[in-house]
């Protein structure tokens, strides 16, 4: 079934009739439904401008229609009754009107800028008497700019009005179609919409509890018996965050003397987090550890989000959050296994080991692969290699790996004189595999 695209005629009232009446019919030709100003006019014969950009708002495209009359300003008063926070064009820095009583557009001319403020699909139309040599206002050589300056614009006569305006209108449906819009929906496909919409909601909550993931590294600096580890997780909100949980996992079966309980202060456990701004990330911020659950073997923590003075900071949809957090263990109670938990959303998975290049042990990687749903065996696809590069540096600068890494843990510890053992986890393996849910890294001393 073709789709019906809703599309706004935007056009001055004085001497456009004829041109409105015969653009309303070739739409309706075309199956679209036209919208134009004549719907929204009062009883007091005032065209009502909100109720024209909530069309516009509604609508898959504009068509603009202008001959040599700029047409009526804007009173300021109407300005102020649709946008009680002030106009949208001066907050986003587009108009620096300064006008006591009228804004300085008329209604076509507001119409056409707010359109292009919402990136509609917009076609112009002007008629050939703005180009007869003749001097005209200010205020059209002014919109002539702004189109030119927003995609150009078509020249018609009043012969040649109906075959140029029935080009334009196959256009915007190809448009449209190359955008994915919907155009008008049945009713009863409609009421379904926000049920699909809520359920999507629902399972994206459920799965990721309101985070997609991005990136998931954890990093693990070996030291005689001192593990220090790091852990860097880089996820999107889907829905305002007020925080972030994670969990710390210890393999204590490898001390059958331990008895105690993991806490925070026992594994001395620092957690930071960076929120995304315009041009990157801000710089880390240190976050108060709550402990939600502990047992001998995990540790599941909480932190809120804030800002530098420790006031909280709820963190909105779409935006970007950077959490690290550190712990150390002794390599007793430990043992030699690195664990990751893999989302197939991550962008990418880093697991890396670090240790002293003086230092007289020499390590070997290799992997283990587990999944709950998936059996893997025998694939090999994994990157391990030895490299000068940690993760770390890519998030932190020397200054910050001072402050957060060696200043804490270990302030005898030569960070530049560490070597790295690196495994960078693929989405599919080169079979085209699932990867797996959890992947481990384990090492041996040779």
């Amino acid at each position: 079934m073709e789709n019906i695209y809703q599309i706004f005629i935007s056009a001055t009232k004085k001497h456009m009739e004829i041109e409105r009446n015969n653009l309303i019919n070739s739409l309706l030709l075309q199956n679209c439904y036209p919208v134009t100003m004549e719907y929204f006019v009062t009883s007091h014969g005032v065209s009502t401008l909100n109720a024209c950009l909530n069309a516009i708002d509604r609508s898959d495209a504009v068509i603009l229609l202008l001959k040599d009359n700029y047409g009526e300003k804007i009173e300021k008063t109407i300005i102020e009754s649709s946008f009680p926070e002030g106009c949208p064009f001066k907050a986003k820095g587009l108009c620096n009107c300064v006008h006591d009583t009228h804004c300085k557009y008329s209604f076509t001319h507001f119409e056409y800028k707010y359109s292009v403020m919402l990136n509609k699909i917009i076609y112009v139309l002007f008629h050939e008497s703005l180009f007869d040599g003749n001097e005209k206002s200010i205020e059209l050589e002014g919109f002539k700019n702004d189109t030119n300056l927003n995609g150009g614009y078509n020249v018609y006569s009043d012969k040649d009005f109906n075959s140029i305006s029935s080009a334009i209108i196959s256009k915007i449906k190809n448009d449209c179609s190359k955008k994915n819009n919907l155009g008008l929906i049945k009713a009863d496909i409609r009421s379904k919409l926000g049920v699909l919409e809520n359920r999507l909601s629902l399972f994206e909550n459920a799965i990721f509890d309101g985070f997609i993931p991005i990136k998931n590294y954890m990093g693990c600096i070996i030291k005689n018996n001192d593990l220090i580890f790091y852990v860097y997780k880089e996820s999107r909100m889907l829905r305002e965050k007020h925080g972030f949980d994670f969990s710390i996992h210890i393999n204590t079966d490898q001390d059958e003397h331990f008895s105690g309980k993991l806490s925070r202060q026992f594994i001395n456990a620092h957690a930071y987090v960076r929120y995304s701004r315009k041009n990157g990330f801000s710089d880390f911020i240190e976050c108060n550890i709550q402990e939600k659950s502990y047992g001998k073997e995990y540790l599941n923590c909480h932190i809120e989000f804030s800002n530098i003075s420790g006031a909280r900071l709820p963190v909105g949809k779409n935006k970007t959050i950077g959490v690290l957090y550190t712990y150390h263990v002794d390599k007793k109670l430990y043992g030699n296994e690195i664990g990751r938990k893999i989302s197939p959303f991550l962008e990418k998975t880093v697991v890396e080991l670090r240790y002293p290049s003086a230092q007289p042990q020499q390590y070997e990687c290799f992997e283990k692969k587990e999944n709950a749903l998936i059996m893997l065996e025998d694939i090999d696809a994994y990157s391990i290699e030895q490299t000068d590069v940690s993760f770390l540096e890519t998030i932190l600068t020397s200054s910050e790996i001072d402050k957060y890494i060696l200043e804490i843990y270990d302030q005898n510890l030569m960070y530049n004189d560490l070597k790295t053992i690196s495994v960078d986890v693929p989405t599919r393996d080169v079979y085209g595999n699932e990867h797996p849910m959890h992947f481990y890294i384990r090492w041996e001393e040779i």
